[in-house]
């Protein structure tokens, strides 16, 4: 029976340490730390934070964006189960973690680039890893949402171990050496250096592109300012192997400036941050463009009668080739020397429609990711007698709305099938969700009843 996977953080990190201790996990451009001096610095930003008072009952806001301080310091939180807070606020049990002394007024554990492991006995360090909390779906990473979400969405551990999996390196390399521009207290900024941390690859904190070429990066992790700079010729990349951009639809211009300094540039819809993430990826190669389109999500492994085959999840990469693989009674391939694999179960959301089950939230990443729509909602019709799928969709300015629903239309015909086509796409200001950032399909659903009701 295979061995379930690690779902909390810091397990899932000592995981990997242990693996390759002696491998460069976080390159700066002073200074290089192994993946077990990361482990030790790790377990010394905990024993700080456990000295201090905190454990699973508080809360802590990291005020720096510095990585070589903010980035163990997440670790060591996740590691003692100490909640995350992305904005700061003035509830008594959070803490501040400052690099230089605050408001004496404000709660604060003040470190900085100096600090050191040595400060404690390795035997501490090594027993710190033993104590570590062990509830993956207990609220731990609370940060602002998306446009149209909840001001705050919580998740558990379990939910950011899942997407950083879902982080496919643009390059193919299996331990790559990866850029990330975004802010490590940034929700992309975390997910995207725990992918290249859990997989045994590097993270170099740089932002000089002479430094990341001669360090060898492999993936730049580019937000949005980053992308226009590039695209518009206020900054120059070296030819890297690959770079991808998070949350932003590229034009034409800004794909092709992009291919002239990497090779392949990945764009990865996150609808919503908790959700599945779709991904446009676009390859170079002897002057010709290939594009490709791939959903990844997670998926608990069951056999044909529904039932739990125990062997943790699985990492599904869906292209367009196998999409419908996440629909019921879909066998999966068997691995060599691997137990087989019968079918994969739904998501947490569904759909039953013309007497077929789909996943909702994946339906509404193929819908999004359509060109002229931002974000959208599918959902079964409550009207007795009407078997269908309807959708709410926030459409983008200056669109063309008929055009557009043809191209919904096109899109879950050919990712699902004909039945997975809505029958009606409705223009709503904001989609309402849940606390946790998922759509509220329950809501949808009342507010058509009320529209025929009148």
């Amino acid at each position: 029976m295979t061995k379930a996977q690690p779902k909390m953080i810091a397990e899932r990190f000592l995981a990997q340490a242990t693996a390759t201790p002696d491998s460069p996990a976080l390159v700066f451009p002073d200074v290089t730390f192994s993946y077990s001096q990361v482990q030790a610095l790790v377990a010394a930003y905990a024993l700080r934070f456990r000295a201090e008072g905190l454990g699973p009952s508080r809360s802590v806001h990291i005020q720096t964006d510095d990585p070589a301080v903010a980035l163990p310091a997440l670790l060591a939180a996740a590691l003692l189960g100490v909640r995350v807070h992305g904005k700061q606020s003035s509830d008594p049990a959070q803490v501040s973690i400052v690099t230089q002394a605050p408001d004496p007024a404000i709660p604060h554990v003040l470190v900085d680039q100096s600090f050191s492991p040595a400060r404690f006995d390795a035997v501490e360090r090594q027993a710190v890893w033993t104590q570590a909390a062990t509830d993956p779906k207990g609220p731990w990473l609370h940060w602002p949402g998306s446009a149209g979400a909840q001001p705050i969405i919580t998740v558990g551990q379990e939910t950011v171990v899942d997407r950083a999996l879902c982080s496919v390196p643009v390059s193919g390399d299996e331990r790559p050496r990866t850029a990330v521009l975004f802010p490590v207290t940034s929700y992309h900024g975390l997910t995207r250096r725990l992918a290249t941390l859990f997989s045994g690859g590097c993270v170099i904190e740089a932002t000089s592109w002479g430094f990341l070429a001669d360090n060898g990066a492999t993936d730049v992790i580019l937000p949005s300012a980053a992308v226009r700079a590039l695209a518009g010729g206020a900054a120059d990349a070296p030819l890297a192997t690959g770079c991808e951009v998070v949350g932003l639809r590229l034009s034409q211009s800004d794909l092709e400036a992009l291919l002239r300094r990497f090779n392949s540039v990945s764009v990865v819809l996150d609808l919503p941050e908790t959700g599945p993430v779709l991904s446009t990826t676009t390859t170079k190669s002897d002057w010709t463009v290939e594009t490709r389109r791939t959903l990844l999500a997670q998926a608990d492994i069951v056999d044909l009668a529904g039932s739990p085959a125990h062997l943790g999840r699985l990492r599904l990469k869906l292209d367009d080739a196998t999409s419908g693989w996440f629909l019921p009674g879909i066998a999966a391939r068997q691995a060599d020397d691997a137990p087989e694999l019968l079918g994969l179960a739904i998501g947490q959301d569904t759909i039953t429609v013309a007497g077929q089950t789909l996943d909702a939230e994946l339906l509404d990443a193929v819908i999004s990711a359509t060109e002229g729509i931002a974000q959208a909602v599918a959902f079964a019709s409550p009207k007795p007698g009407h078997d269908e799928i309807l959708t709410f969709a926030v459409f983008e300015d200056g669109v063309n709305r008929h055009h557009v629903v043809k191209r919904v239309e096109d899109a879950c015909r050919d990712s699902f099938g004909a039945f997975a086509v809505p029958a009606r796409i409705r223009p709503i200001d904001a989609i309402p969700r849940l606390a946790d950032g998922r759509p509220d399909r329950a809501i949808c659903a009342a507010m058509i009843l009320r529209a025929a009701q009148g």
